[in-house]
C-alpha cells in the first residue's frame, strides 16, 4: 500500500512505534503519476472571456461531431423538460378570503391566462412555452448558459403584452470601449458588490 495513502493511527497496532512524525499526503495533493504534470493557474478575469468562447466553441463542436454527446445532451434534455411546464394554481383558502367556490374558479382561471401567455409568448411568434423549456435548457447543457429577454410588445390580436426573446448567449459581449471597466463582466453590467 502506498504511504501517501496509509495513515497509521497511534495505539492502533500498526506502523512504526517510534521516530519522527509521518508526513502524511493525501493522492490529491500529490505530484505523483497522473498529477506530476497537473499545475493548476489562476485565469485572469482578463482572459476569461476569451476562454469562455473557446470552451463554448468546443463543447459545440463536440456536441456536432461526436453521436455519444449529442446523445447524451439529447437524453438530458427530454428526460428534464419532458412535455414542457404546466401552471398549477393552488391559491391557499386559509389565506384568501373567499368561498371554496371562487377559489376554483380563480385557479382555473389562472391556468387558463397562463395556456393563453405559453402559446403565443415568443417575441417572433414561432415558439410555443414549451419550446423554450426544451432551448433553454439545451443551451444550458452544451454553452454552460441560457439567456432570455423579457419584452413588452403588444399586437392588436395579443392578449398580453409580455414576450420572450431567447438570444445565443455568445452574442453577449462586453463592447470594445468598455473592456477595461471593472463594472461591467462578459457584457453584463454590476454594481460595486457584483450584484447585476
Amino acid at each position: 500500500m502506498n504511504s501517501a495513502s496509509h495513515l497509521s493511527l497511534p495505539g492502533s497496532g500498526s506502523g512504526p512505534k517510534a521516530g519522527p512524525p509521518q508526513i502524511i499526503e493525501r493522492r490529491a495533493a500529490g505530484s505523483q503519476g497522473t498529477m506530476s504534470n497537473w499545475n493548476p493557474r489562476v485565469v485572469p478575469e482578463s482572459v476569461m472571456p476569451r476562454s469562455r468562447v473557446k470552451i463554448v466553441e468546443r463543447s459545440l463542436d463536440l456536441e456536432a461531431n461526436d453521436p455519444h454527446v449529442a446523445g447524451l445532451i439529447e437524453s438530458i434534455n427530454i428526460n428534464t423538460v419532458g412535455s414542457g411546464f404546466r401552471a398549477q394554481a393552488k391559491i391557499k383558502s386559509d389565506q384568501v378570503p373567499m368561498v371554496p367556490a371562487q377559489i376554483s374558479l380563480t385557479q382555473r382561471q389562472q391556468e387558463w391566462e397562463w395556456k393563453l401567455f405559453s402559446k403565443n409568448c415568443d417575441i417572433t411568434q414561432k415558439k410555443h412555452f414549451e419550446d423554450y423549456c426544451l432551448l433553454m435548457d439545451r443551451c444550458m447543457l452544451n454553452r454552460g448558459e441560457y439567456l432570455v429577454v423579457a419584452r413588452m410588445k403588444k399586437k392588436k390580436s395579443d392578449r398580453h403584452a409580455l414576450k420572450l426573446q431567447i438570444v445565443d448567449p455568445l452574442r453577449l459581449k462586453t463592447p470594445s470601449d468598455k473592456l477595461n471597466d471593472p463594472m461591467i463582466i462578459d457584457g453584463v453590467q454590476v454594481d460595486s458588490d457584483g450584484a447585476l
